[in-house]
């Protein structure tokens, strides 16, 4: 009987070893693919979706649209008002992408003030509609905010490329 008990004891140890073990190897993947600072995807695990989605495209015709963003004269931001203000311009600007992406969709820091996103199985018209906000109007309530400074909207501007393959 006591040795049932050891026995059991192992086993539930074991077990809670292994989900500890599961648990920290998962914080690790996500690290290995996650921006630090802004908690986009990096650069590196852009490449790898980016190639997976080519294939995609190749084999079955999946729609796909490239976006690149990026933040217009981010260096004046830094200068006149601080690394630390910039980093929050970054954080703000994931933010505000990622509350209108889709679960398909994958938003990539490509580095510095740039970002890459991919939205799956969407065409130009609604990359535009759907994912990128009007010019006017849709930015702005949110900009006051998640920005601390009002100077830094009154420099924010952020332009936007698209590449997609219909």
């Amino acid at each position: 009987m006591a040795r049932d008990i050891v026995l059991l004891a192992a086993a539930v140890v074991a077990v809670i070893r292994m989900a500890l073990l599961q648990r920290r190897v998962r914080a690790l993947e996500e690290q290995t693919i996650t921006d630090p600072l802004t908690g986009a995807f990096n650069r590196r695990h852009m490449h790898t979706t980016l190639a997976a989605a080519v294939e995609r495209r190749r084999r079955s015709g999946d729609r796909a649209s490239l976006l690149m963003l990026d933040i217009d004269r981010f260096k004046d931001i830094n200068d006149a008002l601080g690394h630390a203000e910039g980093d929050r311009v970054l954080k703000c600007l994931v933010a505000l992408v990622g509350q209108r992406l889709r679960k398909v969709d994958a938003l990539f820091r490509a580095g510095g003030e740039e970002f890459i996103l991919l939205l799956s199985g969407t065409g130009f018209t609604d990359a535009v509609s759907d994912v990128v906000p009007s010019p006017v109007g849709s930015v702005g309530p949110s900009r006051t905010a998640t920005t601390t400074r009002p100077e830094t909207v009154e420099l924010l501007t952020t332009s936007v490329a698209f590449a997609v393959k219909e």
